[in-house]
């Protein structure tokens, strides 16, 4: 149903005019009239989650992330390590968002789902585990080799040389 000329411009005045009575009211230091109901929240807030793929167009065997391609070598490193353009999602993804990219910004038209400059891939479960391992190892090695050395200056009564963050 469209609102006619009249009704729009009567609406028009009443905001205006609610409006000007708020801001009367503030002005003398009472509180606003406001006779609109505040929303209450029946969940906490949380930021749109903008890198998103439903659960239910991923593959179980695979776990999947966004990798930036405008980073230098960092495409190619993602490959090496063994992650892998999944296309198919890429396929799925299209069908529900929409397309992501024109042919003016440049990026490539293949069927890898892109959004600016992230792109989706995948990695088997296993090599997934078999490297957050290995990274897991590496840093409680390094944290054991900290603590070693801080320990031994202690002991020596030098000072110990922590170099990174």
């Amino acid at each position: 149903m469209t609102a006619t000329k009249e009704e729009f411009n009567k609406r028009m005045q009443e905001g205006r005019e609610k409006a000007r009575l708020a801001r009367e009211a503030e002005l003398a230091g009472e509180q606003p009239i406001n006779d609109t109901p505040t929303k209450k929240a029946t969940t906490p807030w949380r930021p749109a989650k903008f890198l998103y793929i439903p659960e239910e167009l991923k593959d179980s065997r695979f776990v999947y992330r966004f990798v930036n391609t405008k980073r230098e070598g960092n495409e190619l490193k993602k490959l090496q390590e063994g992650w892998e353009y999944d296309y198919e999602l890429g396929k799925k993804l299209t069908r529900q968002f929409g397309e992501t990219r024109t042919i003016q910004d440049g990026t490539p038209i293949d069927s890898a789902y892109r959004i600016r400059e992230l792109i989706v891939m995948r990695m088997p479960k296993e090599m997934a585990k078999e490297r957050n391992d290995f990274y897991s190892k590496r840093g409680e090695t390094n944290l054991r080799t900290m603590q070693q050395s801080l320990q031994q200056g202690m002991e020596d009564g030098t000072r110990a040389t922590v170099y990174g963050n």
